[in-house]
């Protein structure tokens, strides 16, 4: 149940409006795809744009210093070594494909795309990097460098200013106690066991840092007497037997 409920959230299911479908449901064809692009997809679109943009520059720098006189035996004897990119690229593009059909959420695999792209580009420009001429390039990337830090750090401060004057608390810190504007710290539910607390349930959303163990995944529709515990490898196991 874990796993669907897993797979299901990286595939847009908590996006659905009306109609909701269970875990199963949503994830018995290939229907996930259209709301996944409409929300999440766009996000994985709009921050892969950079480094696109990034490796489009790049291959013109490349193609800018080679020198157009070739040399076929310094290409030649480089060869192998394409070869390995390629072995690389096949592994990036199975572990591309598996992330989006399994988990395609962008943390899982922006490794795999980046990885991927770039491995692509590099192949493209192969013959055309044993071909540059490193003096003249040393110069431009030490400019192009230069403008890159200046829109990291412009980037950054402008988010920084942005968010400056949101009140909450903890501020400027990151939420972590809530979904709240205020970030106040969920009151979550104890549940017992023998007059026992042996753990907590989230009564809004995620548990967020509150005191553990919690869950938000059990409805209330449960009783003490299906709770069960056992310890195992020094750890301590609630379980449901319904």
């Amino acid at each position: 149940m874990t796993m669907l409920e897993n797979e299901a959230w990286t595939k847009g299911w908590s996006d659905q409006k009306e109609n909701r479908k269970n875990f199963e449901e949503y994830l018995s064809n290939l229907d996930w795809v259209t709301l996944w692009s409409k929300n999440h997809g766009k996000r994985v679109l709009i921050k892969m744009i950079p480094f696109l943009l990034l490796l489009i520059i790049i291959t013109l720098i490349i193609f800018r210093f080679a020198f157009n006189k070739k040399n076929t035996n310094l290409i030649n004897k480089n060869f192998s070594y394409k070869k390995i990119f390629f072995a690389f690229l096949v592994i990036n593009i199975i572990g591309s494909i598996m992330w989006f059909f399994k988990f395609p959420v962008f943390r899982y695999g922006s490794s795999y795309l980046v990885s991927a792209l770039g491995i692509f580009t590099t192949i493209i420009c192969w013959n055309k990097i044993q071909l540059i001429d490193v003096l003249k390039l040393k110069k431009v990337l030490g400019y192009f460098i230069i403008f890159l830090l200046f829109v990291l750090i412009s980037k950054n401060l402008l988010r920084i200013i942005k968010n400056f004057d949101q009140s909450y608390k903890d501020s400027p810190w990151p939420k972590i106690y809530s979904e709240t504007k205020s970030n106040e710290k969920n009151r979550n539910k104890p549940i017992y066991k023998d007059n026992i607390i042996i753990f907590y349930q989230s009564t809004k959303g995620l548990c967020y840092y509150n005191t553990s163990p919690c869950t938000h995944m059990l409805d209330n529709q449960f009783n003490e007497d299906e709770i069960f515990f056992k310890k195992k490898w020094k750890y301590k196991i609630f379980y449901f037997l319904r």
